[in-house]
């Protein structure tokens, strides 16, 4: 499903039988794909896509009011600049949504595609693409969530001599109000003759709501350090403890006792100590840092197994963590032309997941363990001149959680030149840039709304690729 597909598949699909009845011991034979812009029938040779669109009302309205009292003051050797403050927030959201699905051939410039179907044994006829229409209603969502948030902060910066100090502290209440309206399926067309069921109905809401109330407060707590070593060297330190709030929509109801899941916040620890160097030809920095995410709602939209075209929301508890570091350079080489650079190598797993246990330990997806970019940067000392050549990496790494799909790592060189002309008191910049000059061919992720259901080994695979070649011109008047 939500691939491309020949004629007789479309009508053998087991899957679609499921959702569309009328297509049992339908053969192709059987089936009579027309466009629908002339009547003509669709070569049997020809792709079919059945697709959807999301017709999407969101309007927010957010309220926010922020109190800072600021005081620098001094004890001994050390400077202090203390902050405390704190704020109102209040934000309401709506979401309706009303998913429609569609029959189009597979190209550049599709056709909407009718098809008729008609039962061998019996004779009888019926319609399942009508103007391309497969389903006017194969999904509905009324949704409406609300917060008020109540932070409490205070922070002090330190400067003592070569040591400089950082230290917060965050207290937050949260209240959340939700309401969801529930579905059925509404018969819209009785009088039309020989329409399937799917498109003589549709789902919408039957006025029935899930509603419940929901509560956390939570802390954080962050500080750093930093020792001037030298003029040129520093050294530092930081570590925190961190939240968030989960996102109000990922938040379940029981359909029974109408209560909602656990509502509590979603932990961060982080830590990371490094070392900078810093001087006209040459800086460079070092660090390592260590991640720890625990009770996180991972909300993932997939699209439905029982309603094509249509899509759920699934909720997981998950936790994470990683451990990595992270490097730059910039060298300069000669007089005005200088490399630059900048490397992470991590290191992610895992560490729960509620739905999919088998899941703890794999690599979190979409995420590559290595990342670069390098390039090389001139420009003379007028700035009259500047020129750039430099690649991004992407390493490899996996669709989905269940780490069967692998994409390849891959490079994309960017190239980068202008000329500036003087106009008085002001400056004209004639410049040139080139996206992805050597046009690599790569996939970046897989598809989202497939996530563990996608496979290799098929005639297609959904993903997003690198974007070809791409030059752009730019004049640019600096005043």
């Amino acid at each position: 499903m939500n691939v491309p597909e020949t004629l007789e598949s479309f009508v053998t699909n087991p899957q679609r039988r499921m959702i569309i009845p009328e297509l049992t011991e339908i053969a192709l034979a059987n089936a009579s794909f027309t466009f629908a812009d002339d009547g003509s029938a669709v070569p049997a040779d020809y792709l079919l896509f059945a697709n959807r669109f999301l017709d999407r009302d969101r309007p927010t309205d957010d309220f926010t009011a922020e109190l800072n009292l600021t005081k620098e003051f001094t004890t001994g050797p050390a400077n202090h600049k203390v902050t405390l403050g704190g704020f109102y927030g209040r934000a309401v959201a709506r979401d309706f949504t009303v998913a429609t699905t569609y029959l189009a051939e597979f190209n550049n410039q599709p056709r909407l595609v009718n098809l008729v179907v008609t039962n061998p044994a019996t004779g009888e006829e019926t319609v399942i693409s009508q103007g391309g229409l497969l389903n006017a209603g194969a999904g509905y969502v009324n949704n409406r969530h609300k917060a008020k948030r109540y932070p409490f902060y205070i922070a002090d910066q330190i400067e003592a001599g070569r040591w400089a100090f950082d230290i917060g502290f965050r207290l937050e209440h949260l209240n959340g109000d939700i309401r969801r309206e529930g579905t059925a399926t509404v018969v819209t067309d009785e009088t039309t003759p020989d329409l399937s069921n799917v498109l003589r109905g549709v789902i919408w809401g039957d006025d029935t709501f899930q509603t419940a109330d929901v509560s956390a407060t939570e802390w954080a707590l962050a500080a750093g350090a930093l020792y001037r070593l030298t003029d040129n060297i520093n050294i530092y330190t930081n570590a925190s403890r961190g939240y968030f709030f989960p996102e109000l929509r990922a938040v379940t109801i029981n359909g029974v006792t109408g209560e909602p899941a656990s509502f509590e916040g979603e932990i961060i620890q982080q830590g990371e100590i490094g070392v900078k160097y810093s001087s006209p030809a040459l800086s460079a920095s070092l660090a390592g840092l260590y991640t720890r995410l625990s009770n996180r709602r991972q909300v993932l939209f997939l699209n439905d197994p029982n309603n094509p075209g249509g899509f759920i929301e699934q909720v997981n508890i998950v936790g994470t963590g990683a451990y990595g570091v992270e490097a730059t350079l910039r060298l300069q080489l000669v007089k005005h032309l200088f490399f630059e650079g900048n490397l992470t190598i991590q290191d992610h797993k895992y560490t729960d997941f509620d739905t999919a246990p088998e899941n703890v330990d794999n690599e979190l997806e979409r995420q590559p363990n290595i990342l670069y970019n390098a390039g090389l940067f001139y420009y003379d000392s007028a700035r009259r001149i500047d020129a750039s050549v430099f690649t991004n990496y992407t390493g490899g790494n996996f669709t989905a959680a269940n780490n069967l799909i692998e994409l390849e790592g891959f490079h994309v060189v960017n190239f980068d030149a202008g000329y500036g002309i003087p106009i008085g008191g002001n400056s004209v910049r004639l410049g040139v840039n080139a996206f992805n000059i050597l046009d690599t061919d790569a996939t970046t992720e897989g598809s989202p709304r497939q996530d563990v259901n996608q496979t290799t080994g098929g005639a297609y695979f959904v993903a997003r690729p690198v974007l070809p070649r791409r030059v752009t011109v730019r004049v640019t008047f600096n005043f």
